[in-house]
């Protein structure tokens, strides 16, 4: 709630149901837009339940997380949900810390680099600089990208689906390497960066 994104995400969501169950090895949380219900592992929830509600929101703004799940399309735009969940969780790293530095808040010195800390594949390098970019050129609401902004994000999430498809491949369980929708813009991304900029200037 004291992140301006997280809380515009957390009075977003309205009808997420969260519940602990039994998960495949190795996975934190899952959101099932099925049934509209985030699920943890029963050890502990790390650090997923902003990326889960995250993915609740999407399936909110755009209604279409089920079909991702669609082998018959190859599972097309399972790559955008995702990479725009992993942007999501910069972002709010960004906005925060830009925000303390404006309020000159101590607590933001080095703080910046929590986010620039973070790449070790090339698609989170490039993420990270849209981001900064993306702040710096807007400053206030009613966005709408520009080209450039649109092609410098695509350029990243085709670097994201690609690390992801040469060690997962797409399937079902991963489908951060699968087709990218060159029409998922990322709306919910921008949607909530507004709400930010209303709440917390």
């Amino acid at each position: 709630m004291e992140n301006c994104i997280g809380n515009a995400l957390l009075t977003s969501v309205t009808s997420v149901n969260i519940t602990t169950g039994t998960l495949v090895p190795g996975a934190q949380a899952q959101y099932r837009p099925t049934t509209n219900t985030i699920i943890f592992r029963p050890d502990g929830i790390g650090n997923s339940l902003g990326e889960e509600l995250f993915h609740a929101y999407q399936q909110q703004l755009y209604g279409t997380l089920i079909g991702i799940g669609n082998p018959n399309t190859g599972h097309l735009g399972g790559s955008n949900i995702e990479f725009e969940e992993k942007a999501y969780t910069q972002l709010s790293i960004w906005v925060e810390n830009f925000r303390k530095m404006d309020n000159h808040d101590d607590s933001a010195s080095g703080g910046l680099f929590v986010a620039d800390a973070a790449p070790i594949f090339e698609e989170l390098t490039l993420l990270n600089d849209w981001i900064v970019d993306f702040i710096l050129n807007n400053p206030s609401g009613n966005i709408s990208l520009t080209q450039n902004e649109l092609s410098s994000w695509f350029t990243a999430l085709e670097a994201f689906r690609a690390h992801h498809f040469a060690v997962n491949g797409c399937g079902i369980t991963d489908v951060y390497g699968c087709p990218i929708d060159p029409t998922f813009k990322p709306d919910a991304l921008i949607n909530l960066y507004e709400k930010s900029i209303e709440n917390c200037n």
